[in-house]
């Protein structure tokens, strides 16, 4: 179908940009061809391209595409199907993605780069805390950990307890899971045995999480908290990853093509700009998008560390987890790096209350270790001056919020 995955280490992968470039569009022309003769949904939709800027020529595919087929449409089946996973589901109907051999040894390699940029090397040990079975998580980092020789402790999410037994018999060198199953698995384990918790680089992800959150688990964990990026309907975790020296994560270009967009137009947005990250999965061979929306908010960043790949900034937000506070609309992500300046008197859970019907915010809910000593009012004032609203805040002591047992926390309330 295309040429083979590039191996090696990563600054061995490609001499400059150009080459890298003249690489993915070589391989996108043979994907469009492929696709053009033999997909269900994209078969005569897709152009024949000359250069990179071309490919605006090509529809977007969104969330709404995906779940307007069954699952099965979108499966490149001229080539057997080895393995399937899913999406945790969106109005009931999850989105099931196909791998091919190949397709696992993409997913295999994708985790193995970003394990390595995020400083894990041959012979370390890591805890996988991301959730097995459907949920690509935790089978994306088993298969980037075996294919850079990784010990594995495959611990999945939930049997808390039991996970940080393991973690201080074990004494892994890494730590995967989410950032709010992270920070419940730090708090238990400091109130257990009471020193440091082992991990010394985590790989945080599958969730938005801000600069209050990795302060937190930074210092309470003493651990590098880095950001791995990826969607199952993409190929799961790892299309980009946060480095110990550089902001933004890296995305393996020659794997999935970014571009972004204006969130509401779909139009491409100038080098540099916020709006929605579109990803074109060109080395997939089952279940292969095209320009596929995410609904994730970031920007491009230049390449560095001598890598010819561009970088995506933190996740703003997502285009479906957007408030609206008299008429000014926010990110819940926002509303958290406002919390930020509060990190030494509240800790990182927090929700944000919104009525079902009109969806507007009820309440802040925040955790402080003493309540009747945080100033609110300087907090509302903080918001007010940042977003021109004042939000209701409300503090509750620590461990009244609900802990992510099973993975992902949930910031938004409907009441």
């Amino acid at each position: 179908m295309h040429k083979s995955i590039k191996q090696g280490s990563l600054q061995s992968l490609f001499a400059n940009r150009q080459q890298l470039e003249q690489y993915i569009v070589d391989n996108l022309k043979s994907f469009a061809a492929s696709l053009d003769n033999n997909h269900a949904f994209y078969k005569g939709r897709l152009s024949p391209i000359k250069s990179l800027s071309e490919i605006v020529k090509w529809p977007l595919t969104t969330k709404e595409d995906l779940l307007a087929y069954p699952s099965s449409d979108w499966w490149h089946t001229n080539i057997p199907l080895l393995q399937f996973q899913s999406s945790s589901g969106s109005q009931g109907k999850p989105f099931v993605t196909a791998y091919t051999k190949n397709d696992l040894f993409l997913f295999s390699e994708a985790v193995g780069r970003c394990l390595e940029h995020a400083g894990v090397k041959k012979g370390d040990t890591l805890h996988n805390a991301y959730g097995y079975g459907l949920f690509t998580g935790g089978i994306g980092l088993h298969l980037g950990a075996r294919h850079l020789d990784l010990r594995v402790i495959p611990a999945s999410s939930g049997q808390s307890l039991r996970q940080v037994e393991l973690i201080n018999m074990l004494r892994p060198d890494v730590i995967a899971a989410t950032p709010s199953y992270l920070v419940h698995l730090i708090e238990l384990y400091n109130t257990t045995y009471r020193e440091d918790f082992p991990p010394k680089i985590a790989l945080v992800g599958a969730e938005p999480w801000s600069e209050l959150t990795k302060n937190w688990i930074e210092k309470h964990g003493k651990t590098i908290a880095l950001n791995i990026y990826g969607l199952s309907e993409i190929i799961g975790p790892g299309v980009a990853q946060n480095g110990v020296y550089h902001e933004g994560s890296v995305l393996w270009e020659d794997l999935f093509y970014p571009e972004i967009v204006d969130p509401n137009t779909g139009e491409t947005m100038p080098e540099g700009s916020w709006g929605e990250l579109v990803l074109t999965s060109f080395m997939r061979e089952a279940t292969p998008l095209v320009r596929y929306r995410t609904g994730d908010i970031t920007r491009l960043l230049p390449p560095v560390d001598g890598l010819p790949f561009r970088r995506i900034d933190r996740i703003r937000g997502r285009t479906d987890d957007m408030i609206k506070v008299k008429g000014v609309k926010l990110f819940v992500s926002d509303i958290e790096s406002v919390l930020g300046s509060f990190s030494g008197e509240i800790s990182p859970y927090f929700e944000v209350e919104i009525t079902q019907n009109t969806h507007d915010p009820v309440a802040l809910i925040l955790e402080a270790k003493s309540p009747e000593t945080l100033s609110i009012q300087h907090l509302q004032n903080l918001i007010k001056s940042r977003f021109g609203v004042t939000l209701p805040i409300r503090v509750v002591p620590l461990n009244t919020l609900p802990r992510a047992e099973q993975g992902k926390s949930k910031k938004i309330k409907y009441l």
